[in-house]
């Protein structure tokens, strides 16, 4: 699966499905969420204190919860980079996430897990949906899985957890013949998506999309760009430059820094020579080789792994006109050239009108951020 208008990026870590846009399918199969601790675009970011744990029932006020596993319960753990599961392997895990809506139909059901994506760092877990195959009586609970471990996809064989019309708990089955099964009588209802990390599993599961929503368990990544506005001499003097950096970034990938004029014309661009530490930090000062011209210039910083295909670290904004580079397509995140303020004369006067005008210059060439983003062509 392609996004779009993504520029040509190799993953570093995802060992799974190619990543899908969080707004595939074009069903809002989800809310806001119940229970977080920061949203950063178009994921929301999920740490220990905002799961909540079954017990004889679903909880409230959380979307995502630990389900009931039956015998011994496998370790978790919250990392600065997701979260691990039965490490060491030791019991059954499973998450759940309660915050969806039930599809329309089996052709739409088909469609939202078709466009899911569970970014891990392997494929020892099992996807899982939970229903009441009977919605309006709350009757017939069973979960469907796909057989195989690490995968997402509707054209693998699917297992019933318990029975669901002519077919037995257990029952192997294809997708849409399962999928027809649940929507053949009553419509159903779907209580949760997630997964299951059974005793002899370990994973680290980094984020999950779904619908509209995107889920993420590490820690919040951060992002600055300065000074703004910054001077031509300052752009293009070394020990000077803008200065870009992250915290909280997928370690050991490379951060993506892409910069353009007003026009789309690029004037730097670097995707390789800048590798987030080990710590999730990065610092990067970008000297332009001659002074640019004054205006506005669009900034692209974020990663080439995770937080990319997530759509976190957006924030970006359209470049108006065609030009070179990227042409009209050009995004990134609006910083402001503006000439080396005068000097006063040496003749007393105030201060003050200078110091009101560089105020202005600030609040005018302010960042941008909007929920509009530059990717140049699609993704391999």
């Amino acid at each position: 699966m392609s996004i779009s208008g993504a520029p040509m990026r190799t993953s570093k870590f995802l060992s799974l499905a190619a990543a899908s846009a969080l707004l595939a399918g074009g069903s809002l199969l989800s809310a806001g969420p119940a229970s977080a601790s920061t949203t950063v675009d178009y994921a929301t970011f999920y740490g220990a204190s905002d799961f909540g744990v079954e017990s004889g029932g679903y909880p409230t006020g959380v979307d995502w919860f630990f389900g009931d596993v039956s015998g011994t319960e496998g370790p978790h753990q919250f990392t600065n980079t997701g979260l691990v599961l039965n490490d060491p392997a030791s019991g059954d895990v499973q998450i759940l996430n309660q915050n969806v809506t039930t599809p329309v139909d089996a052709g739409e059901l088909a469609s939202v897990v078709q466009n899911a994506n569970i970014f891990a760092q392997n494929g020892e877990w099992f996807f899982q949906l939970a229903f009441f195959a009977e919605g309006t009586s709350d009757t017939g609970f069973t979960t469907l899985r796909p057989a195989t471990a690490g995968s997402v996809s509707t054209g693998d064989p699917w297992i019933t957890s318990q029975a669901l019309g002519s077919y037995a708990a257990g029952a192997t089955a294809s997708f849409s013949d399962l999928a027809d099964a649940l929507y053949a009588g009553e419509a159903p209802q779907l209580l949760a998506y997630g997964f299951f990390v059974a005793a002899g599993q370990t994973t680290t599961i980094n984020g999950i999309s779904w619908g509209t929503q995107g889920s993420s368990f590490g820690l919040p990544p951060t992002r600055t760009i300065s000074p703004n506005p910054i001077t031509q001499d300052a752009f293009s003097t070394a020990g000077q430059g803008l200065t870009l950096s992250g915290t909280n970034w997928f370690p050991g990938v490379d951060a993506y820094i892409f910069i353009v004029d007003h026009n789309g014309t690029t004037v730097f661009e670097d995707t390789s020579s800048f590798i987030v530490d080990s710590a999730g930090n990065v610092s990067v000062s970008v000297v332009l080789p001659s002074k640019p011209d004054v205006g506005t210039y669009y900034v692209t910083f974020d990663d080439d792994s995770f937080y990319y295909h997530t759509g976190v670290l957006d924030h970006y904004v359209s470049a108006p006109g065609g030009g070179e580079g990227e042409g009209s397509n050009a995004q990134g995140i609006q910083i402001s050239v503006i000439a080396a303020a005068p000097e006063l004369a040496a003749t007393g006067a105030e201060s003050g009108t200078l110091i009101a005008g560089g105020i202005l210059l600030l609040i005018l060439g302010g960042v941008v951020l909007i929920g509009s983003r530059r990717r140049r062509a699609q993704l391999g």
